[in-house]
Formats: C-alpha cells, structure tokens, sequence
C-alpha cells in the first residue's frame, strides 16, 4: 500500500519524500537500493524532529542488552547512530545496516549534526 509521502518511481522503485521540508526532515536518495519487505527503496526520509527520549532510551537497551559498549559519547558512535536514523527513517535496523557504506556515512552524519546543533 503506498504511503502519502512515497511516489512510485516508472521503474516502480519507491522514493519515500517529506511532505513538507522541515527542518530535521532530510530526504536522501540512496546511493543503492535497500530492500524493505520485499520492496526496493532509491530513497529514505529521516524524520529527526519527531524523535523522542524515549526513541533513544530504547535504542541505548537494545545496544546494551547486544553488548554493545560505547566507550565515547553516543553522538559519535557508529553503530548508535545508525539506529538514530532508523528510527528517524521509522524502519527497522535490520534494513539500514544493509545500505551501502557511503549512504550510511551520509546518513549518520546527518544524524550526529542534528544531535550535536
């Protein structure tokens, strides 16, 4: 079912866009496609403004609760966030670790400028 901000592309890609630009809403266009259930994405839209304590506080349980050790602050560790920007893509881990080092890279950024402005 598509969704209000996706636009199926001719080659039936999907490209997920904000509805409005807000600050905190990157849309980035992925550099490889990532499969999500089954449906290649071109293109994701973090959401950082609509993140929440509580997205963080679960996401630090589930890298503990991996063993995951953060041994600096969160804000620049890799792994923590690539889980930042699933939750602000609002899709699963799983399918971000898939994407391409140099989309990761792009994305992580992103996200370690917004916790850190």
């Amino acid at each position: 079912m598509k969704k209000k901000n996706e636009i199926v592309k001719p080659d039936g890609d999907l490209e997920l866009r904000p509805e409005d630009e807000v600050k905190g809403v990157e849309p980035i266009s992925l550099t490889k496609p990532i499969m999500i259930n089954g449906t290649k994405y071109v293109s994701l839209t973090l959401n950082f403004e609509q993140l929440t304590g509580e997205h963080l506080e679960r996401i630090e349980a589930e890298l503990f609760q991996k063993g995951i050790v953060m041994t600096g602050p969160s804000e620049t560790n890799k792994i923590y966030l690539m889980y930042v920007v699933a939750a602000a893509a609002g899709i699963g881990y799983n399918f971000i670790k898939t994407a391409s080092l140099r989309d990761i890279t792009k994305m992580t950024c992103l996200a370690q400028g917004f916790l850190m402005q």
